[in-house]
């Protein structure tokens, strides 16, 4: 069973020798090895747990494709996919955090003592919490619906100009049991599971506590705010002024602002306000054929309504290409 296979690898069993298990086995100046089947049963019982996942350069910290985080923060990926990245090939796996895996929240610590001090000192039941040893630091895992989790990266705390800890939200990734870790150590759970199901859930004051005692590492870093300014500065007579739905799906942030994706294709870009409500937005387009088609028209009115902000231009044009490659996709 994978199940137990991924298990046992993450208790400390190491594969040492690629011929027993078959296919190449990525070695590290450390000497570990990764095996495409330890890989893939991981990657595997991820996915089984309703855990989105996505395939990391060996020997690196990025996904193969630059566009896989947002991909698989909407959309869980195949098991043909699973196959052909860890199975079949070399790939370590990212776990993809947010919504998309259950509103997983991760908090990254420089240094185990540190997370070690932070769990003894919440005042929360840890146990439960899987922890998993990076390199040097540790990785703490949580589901909330607090707002940092809405934040694809924030830093709590640094000190002497080195970031102490730091969360990954929607739109963030971070390296799982068992990859490798660049300088060939093994990422290694140490306690708690790894399962959308099985994570502790918090409301938002018991994610405070923890936030609170995170900030306390370090010299406090303010955790980011959802913007509360009206988006009226590029409204047009094309202004969608509406609440955001809950099923709309969240996209990527840019500076102050969000794009994000309303069922059926209809695209819009907008700050949202404290309690979740949209500003006026630009609708850009009501299905793919259309906004393609219409392209140039819809650049040259979101040109006007953004002016010379360049965070709200890089969102559009992070969204084009995205568009663009789904599309090149449908046509194949």
């Amino acid at each position: 069973m994978c199940h137990m296979n991924f298990f046992i690898a993450l208790g400390g069993g190491r594969w040492k020798n690629a011929k027993n298990h078959g296919g190449h086995a990525p070695h590290t100046d450390k000497g570990e090895t990764t095996m495409p089947q330890e890989m893939y049963d991981a990657a595997l019982y991820y996915w089984n747990t309703g855990i989105s996942v996505l395939p990391i350069r060996p020997g690196t910290k990025q996904p193969y494709e630059r566009d896989m985080v947002r991909r698989f923060s909407h959309s869980h990926p195949t098991t043909a996919q699973l196959r052909e990245w860890f199975r079949e090939g070399d790939a370590q796996i990212g776990i993809v955090c947010g919504p998309i895996s259950g509103d997983l929240l991760v908090f990254d610590f420089e240094h185990r003592a540190a997370a070690a001090s932070w769990l003894a000192a919440t005042g929360l039941d840890t146990e439960r919490f899987p922890v998993v040893h990076t390199a040097h630091g540790t990785h703490v895992y949580v589901c909330t619906g607090h707002q940092l989790m809405h934040q694809t990266r924030a830093t709590l705390a640094a000190l002497d100009g080195v970031i102490q800890v730091e969360t990954r939200g929607a739109g963030g990734y971070v390296l799982a049991p068992p990859s490798l870790h660049p300088s060939g150590a093994r990422y290694e759970l140490v306690s708690g599971v790894i399962s959308r199901y099985q994570i502790p859930i918090l409301d938002d004051a018991e994610a405070e506590q923890l936030i609170s005692q995170a900030q306390q590492l370090g010299t406090p870093v303010a955790v980011p705010v959802v913007p509360t300014h009206p988006a009226t500065p590029y409204a047009t007579a094309d202004a969608w002024p509406l609440g955001i739905p809950k099923h709309a799906q969240h996209v990527r942030q840019i500076g102050d602002y969000w794009l994000w994706e309303f069922g059926g294709g209809v695209l819009c870009l907008g700050a949202v306000g404290p309690t979740g409500e949209i500003g006026p937005s630009i609708r850009l387009g009501h299905s793919l054929g259309a906004f393609l088609e219409d392209l140039d028209q819809h650049r040259e009115r979101l040109r006007q309504a953004i002016a010379e902000e360049q965070a709200r231009e890089a969102a559009y044009q992070y969204y084009v290409e995205g568009l663009r490659e789904r599309w090149d996709e449908d046509e194949d």
